[in-house]
């Protein structure tokens, strides 16, 4: 199974590197470009991951934040990292559960993804983990 990824930014250009970044490490790849979408999206695809940027157009005073909080009260299987150039609010997201907090801009994305890919690892071993023991409830 792969790891479900979800990429929040308002940048096309982004999300297009980061879709093709994520899906070369293996990952399923939904994407946004606002938290209102966002939340759509995440619902429906269900991510274990989504990469939020924090400075998006707000959908009628929906927020980054905001999402943010929804994501935890809705799931706690899935882990935030905030990927942004704001850094003011870092603690903030990182109180309200963001996992990481990567600043924009970055040097490359070969660099970003070497700073994700132990995340990745991570979340893959557990799927195949909770794999296994469903197989041995059956």
């Amino acid at each position: 199974m792969a790891v479900r990824t979800l990429i929040l930014d308002d940048q096309a250009v982004l999300r297009g590197n980061l879709r093709m970044r994520f899906s070369r490490e293996g990952c399923e790849v939904a994407e946004a470009e606002n938290a209102f979408q966002g939340w759509e999206v995440f619902l429906k695809f269900k991510p274990h991951l989504v990469t939020l940027d924090i400075i998006m157009p707000d959908v009628e005073g929906f927020t980054a934040l905001e999402l943010l909080r929804r994501i935890h009260k809705t799931s706690d299987e899935t882990d935030v990292i905030v990927i942004s150039s704001n850094v003011v609010n870092r603690e903030e997201f990182l109180k309200e559960g963001a996992i990481g907090f990567i600043a924009k801009p970055f040097e490359t994305f070969g660099g970003l993804m070497d700073k994700l890919r132990p995340l990745i690892e991570v979340l893959d071993s557990r799927m195949d983990t909770s794999g296994q023991k469903e197989l041995q409830k059956a």
